[in-house]
């Protein structure tokens, strides 16, 4: 199965260079690989500028660029200016490759797909009610991914990012978790890998996010100092993660981050799962209908946390009250944070609004208990709260990319 847990996410463009002690067909498989990279990470690149980056001969990138295109793994996307009124042509990686992107989490599992322009292709999202057996979750898996097959072809599919949270432990350098019918353990990764034969790496949820959070952030952190990004999400469960100089922190058994248990004060047992939590929120909004019994969603049956932030979208009293309630608690915490790392960035996302409204009552409770200064570094996603813009699946597809790519080669390279 090879090297398919262990988490590293930074960009490994100059260890391809390292070519001491390797022979020729290495060499070349490596320059390969680094040209496949950066053709990814850019989008659309030319030739000169892949000279200029790797510091490889124009006419060994040529015939790279070749050998790509008569494999189908990269296509022409266009001529740009390149300088002295001469125009050149660019590459793009071909659209029909794609990665599988999963997250498992303790009421739902999400399944989607990516092509190389990081565009989704498929996403289904199945809640289920069974936490004693594995077997209901991979089953909805195994589906997902037979129609994904059908619609891209199975010749298309580089691999899997698996992404999961909430009762997953790292044993052995994989995830597993407690399986009833078994009594033990089971690694998610490897089941995986044995139904499906694809690359699976698996990692927390979390962590798949961070990767691709850090990376847009990346330009904005700058790289001569020492840059430290902290990724909060409220979700089901609540969980953050550290990254330094593009390092993700682990901890002990991989849990460093999480944040459910800290308890919220010294005159209680009430830790921030307790308060700030989706099901936490849930009851809480339960509780105020009392307050609010003329609030929108009081007729809603089967209330989700998406009634909830489109409450607050449309300034619902008891909506507004709730997320209230949540940016004095998790505010308070984030200050916390910034006082211990002095972070450069702190995001705050899932589960919650993703308005600048939010971001501003939140920024005010943060500065409160801390100041305005670190205040600012609080940010959120202003993206469409769809289950295709989940960084944990983004983040999974792209960690993907770059891993097959970079380490876990390509299998119609010669």
């Amino acid at each position: 199965m090879g090297e398919i847990n262990v988490y590293d996410p930074r960009f490994s463009a100059l260890k391809r260079m390292r070519r001491s002690g390797k022979n020729a067909a290495t060499i070349l498989q490596d320059n390969r690989n680094l040209v496949m990279e950066l053709i990814y990470e850019n989008g659309s690149i030319s030739r000169k500028q892949l000279a200029d980056i790797t510091g490889l001969q124009l006419a060994t990138i040529t015939i790279i660029i070749k050998e790509l295109l008569a494999q189908g793994l990269i296509r022409e996307s266009g001529r740009v200016d390149g300088g002295s009124g001469r125009s050149v042509q660019t590459f793009c990686m071909t659209e029909s490759l794609c990665a599988i992107a999963i997250r498992m989490t303790e009421v739902y599992v999400k399944v989607a797909a990516y092509d190389a322009r990081r565009e989704n292709r498929y996403v289904r999202k199945v809640f289920f009610q069974s936490e004693s057996t594995i077997s209901e979750c991979l089953d909805i898996v195994m589906d997902s991914i037979r129609q994904i097959e059908d619609q891209l072809g199975k010749e298309n599919i580089l691999g899997i990012g698996l992404g999961v949270e909430h009762c997953y432990r790292l044993i052995d350098d994989d995830y597993a978790v407690w399986d009833e019918k078994k009594q033990a353990y089971v690694h998610i990764g490897k089941m995986l890998y044995d139904m499906t034969h694809y690359h699976v790496f698996t990692n927390r949820a979390i962590n798949y996010s961070t990767y691709r959070l850090n990376r847009e952030f990346s330009d904005q952190l700058g790289s001569n100092t020492c840059c430290i990004l902290v990724n909060i999400n409220v979700g089901y469960e609540l969980e953050s993660a550290i990254v330094i100089d593009n390092e993700i922190l682990y901890g002990k058994n991989g849990r460093c981050g999480q944040l459910k248990n800290l308890r919220v004060s010294k005159s209680n047992d009430l830790t921030y799962k307790d308060v700030i939590s989706v099901p936490a929120m849930l009851n809480r909004a339960g509780e105020l209908l009392r307050e609010f019994p003329e609030s929108e969603i009081s007729t809603i049956g089967d209330l989700n946390i998406r009634d909830l932030i489109r409450g607050y979208d449309h300034g619902d009293s008891l909506c507004r009250k709730l997320f209230d309630e949540v940016c004095y608690q998790l505010g308070y915490c984030v200050a916390e944070l910034l006082r211990w790392l002095d972070p450069n960035v702190v995001l705050v996302g899932d589960e919650l609004p993703s308005s600048e409204e939010f971001l501003r009552e939140l920024r005010s409770y943060v500065a409160k208990y801390s100041d305005e200064r670190l205040a600012q570094r609080v940010h959120n996603l202003h993206k469409e709260r769809v289950t295709k813009n989940d960084p944990a699946l983004v983040g999974a597809a792209d960690f993907t990319f770059q891993k097959i790519i970079s380490e876990a080669g390509w299998g119609r390279m010669g």
